[in-house]
């Protein structure tokens, strides 16, 4: 009898007393971390970023945005002597005491995509050969002068008085040519200022179409898309993965519940990219006309933005560079000569191509250690008008 009560007491007091009897679960949730990125590095990245996908559009330091050149603004010529005539006549209409000021020193045409510069020296009668090469180094332009240029102006310094009146005007163009094609038109004239005081002009227009700008614009735009891309899908991706990872699964909930992550400089992706190096490569031959103007940029002192102009625009040629250490990493791979040779960074060579391209470039074009380089002139003879 004791068992029975026992038993109709029990299941009097588990006889549910509702319309619905529900047993309630409790779910038990995993602890997460917080992780997040810090909010410096993230600034950083931004910058990072930025630099990388506009460095297709470093060239527009120097080359004319598109549609903004004017097509065949050059006058014909028949002749080497009616060439050095009316390119001359163009280049002083453009550039001029009066279309300049006094103290400016350089001057961009966008329109005719031509560029001035100019120069106060103190030329005296009847240098010494001997001091000739001194002399003419420190004219604008100087790395690119021919042949032709060159015999003027040691003809010029040389003279007395009576021969250098008798050969004025003192002018002289050239054109600048690369596998035998021209792509820029490059002329100097002297002006007399006082009996020994002269001033050095120097012009040059470099041939653009509308059409290749827009080409040119286009490509370097897929280029910066290609980019970004890369920067995602090498980089930034997988920073998302590794914050979830870092968020469910950690080191140890235990004594970990706070991650930051900081987010490094992504350029080596970018860096290390055979196309991006091959298509910044490419562009450098495209545009490599363009040169004329960084070499008169980073030789001469008289205008710093000018001469840091210079400077960045020549430092694009460290892409070639990179595609060497591209070529040259895979063929140490393939033969297995990792041991012989050692890793080079990236940002060493960053650095060194801005040395090399603006203070180095500057020492060889201004001092007498530069090699001088004639230039292929389209011409059977030159001839002082």
């Amino acid at each position: 009898m004791y068992f029975e009560e026992l038993v109709r007491t029990i299941e009097h007091s588990t006889r549910p007393r509702g319309p619905l009897f529900m047993t309630k679960v409790h779910e038990i949730r995993r602890l997460t971390a917080i992780a997040s990125c810090t909010r410096w590095s993230m600034a950083f990245n931004i910058i990072f970023a930025f630099n990388l996908a506009s460095t297709p559009f470093m060239a527009n330091l120097a080359e004319p945005r598109p549609g903004g050149v004017e097509e065949n603004c050059l006058p014909t010529w028949s002749s080497y002597a009616e060439y050095v005539d009316v390119t001359t006549n163009f280049f002083q209409q453009l550039y001029n005491n009066s279309t300049m000021g006094t103290n400016t020193v350089s001057l961009r045409d966008p329109a005719t995509n031509s560029f001035r510069m100019r120069m106060t020296m103190a030329l005296p009668f009847e240098i010494p050969a001997d001091d000739v090469f001194d002399i003419t180094i420190r004219m604008p332009a100087a790395p690119l002068f021919g042949d032709g240029i060159r015999t003027l102006l040691s003809t010029f310094l040389t003279s007395n008085q009576t021969h250098r009146d008798q050969t004025n005007p003192w002018r002289i163009c050239q054109h600048n040519c690369m596998l035998t094609l021209t792509y820029s038109e490059l002329c100097l004239w002297i002006e007399k200022t006082d009996s020994t005081q002269y001033t050095i002009w120097v012009a040059t227009n470099i041939y653009e179409t509308i059409a290749s700008c827009w080409i040119k614009f286009g490509l370097r735009t897929l280029l910066a898309a290609y980019i970004l891309y890369q920067l995602w899908t090498r980089y930034y991706r997988h920073c998302k993965i590794l914050l979830s990872n870092l968020r469910h699964v950690g080191f140890s909930r235990e004594y970990y519940t706070r991650y930051e992550v900081v987010v490094g400089d992504p350029a080596y992706a970018i860096l290390s990219d055979p196309v991006v190096s091959l298509a910044m490569v490419a562009d450098i031959f495209g545009g490599s006309g363009y040169v004329t103007l960084g070499l008169i940029h980073v030789t001469q002192f008289q205008d710093v933005w000018l001469y840091a102009n210079g400077c960045l625009y020549m430092a694009r040629y460290i892409w070639f560079s990179y595609l060497g250490l591209r070529i040259l990493s895979s063929v140490v791979k393939w033969r297995r000569w990792e041991a012989t040779f050692a890793p080079v960074g990236p940002a060493l060579l960053a650095v060194t191509a801005y040395v090399y391209s603006g203070p180095i470039i500057s020492v060889m074009g201004m001092t007498g250690h530069v090699v001088v380089l004639p230039n292929r002139q389209k011409a059977s003879h030159l001839r002082v008008s």
